[in-house]
């Protein structure tokens, strides 16, 4: 009888991870064209997964650029999403419910968005609590990922998104794969809520901060494993900490190595 359990119980983990895995829903992009479980993705509004098209046009967008149009892939419910492939000109843009976790696999997906963030999220699950999080970024164990991004001009209701990562939610990190960000402003921006790191190794270089948490007196650095280098890129004039928190930084474990602009009166760490 006991030997029966085992099994049973044996058989419902499996059965259960395979639930799990045909729940995600599998995002391939290209500069051919992106697919959504194999379909090609749907302009629909309505759908889950759409895509949209946008013209980020503002002053410090190169005149070289002023005629790009982004393709942005809209995720617009909880769920998990792998993605993979290489494209340019393409956003991640997450627009779920206030009570949607997210949960993004980059499994060798490699971004370039030359005129905006190349990820996005704007709406998700907050837990508001330091060290938690209901947007999950997952670097796929064993795979290679990168991230290069620009950011937007302030709309009309005054908000700007600085990141090549940028969140208005709070953000945790997991995964034993590798992330590298180039950003021509912040590279990993948390705006408001808490950003915390659980897994991954990650080389970020930006103009300015390379991870930001920006929330005055109340956003969280917590790193609490995996290897963190980032820099300040070594521009004439320019400016950055190495990992900057408006709030407070927690280190439980991990690695990090953090350079700041090297002739800034900046710091490695803020």
């Amino acid at each position: 009888m006991k030997r029966l359990c085992v099994i049973l119980l044996a058989l419902g983990l499996l059965l259960g991870a395979a639930a799990a895995e045909a729940e995600e829903t599998v995002i391939l992009i290209s500069d051919n064209g992106i697919t959504v479980n194999g379909e090609a993705i749907t302009e629909d509004g309505s759908a889950p997964v759409y895509l949209s098209f946008v013209n980020e046009t503002h002053e410090d967008v190169p005149d070289s650029l002023r005629d790009v149009t982004n393709r942005v892939v809209n995720l617009a419910a909880a769920g998990a999403y792998r993605i993979s492939g290489t494209a340019t000109d393409v956003q991640l843009a997450v627009r779920a419910g206030e009570g949607d976790a997210v949960h993004l696999i980059l499994d060798g997906a490699d971004l370039t968005c030359r005129t905006a963030p190349a990820i996005l999220c704007l709406s998700a699950l907050e837990t508001a609590e330091p060290g938690a999080y209901g947007m999950t970024i997952e670097l796929a164990d064993g795979s290679d990922n990168h991230v290069t991004g620009s950011h937007t001009a302030r709309d009309e209701a005054g908000m700007k998104y600085d990141g090549a990562i940028d969140s208005m939610v709070s953000l945790g990190f997991v995964g034993g794969g590798s992330l590298t960000v180039d950003a021509d402003n912040e590279g990993i921006e948390v705006k408001y809520g808490h950003l915390t790191i659980d897994g991954g190794v990650f080389h970020i270089a930006a103009c300015d901060d390379p991870v930001n948490v920006s929330e005055d007196g109340v956003g969280v650095l917590t790193f609490n494993n995996g290897y963190l280098f980032s820099e300040v890129k070594n521009l004439e004039g320019g400016e950055g900490d190495g990992i900057d928190s408006n709030g407070s930084i927690v280190f439980n474990g991990g690695t990090a190595i953090n350079l700041a602009h090297p002739a800034s009166m900046d710091s490695g760490i803020d």
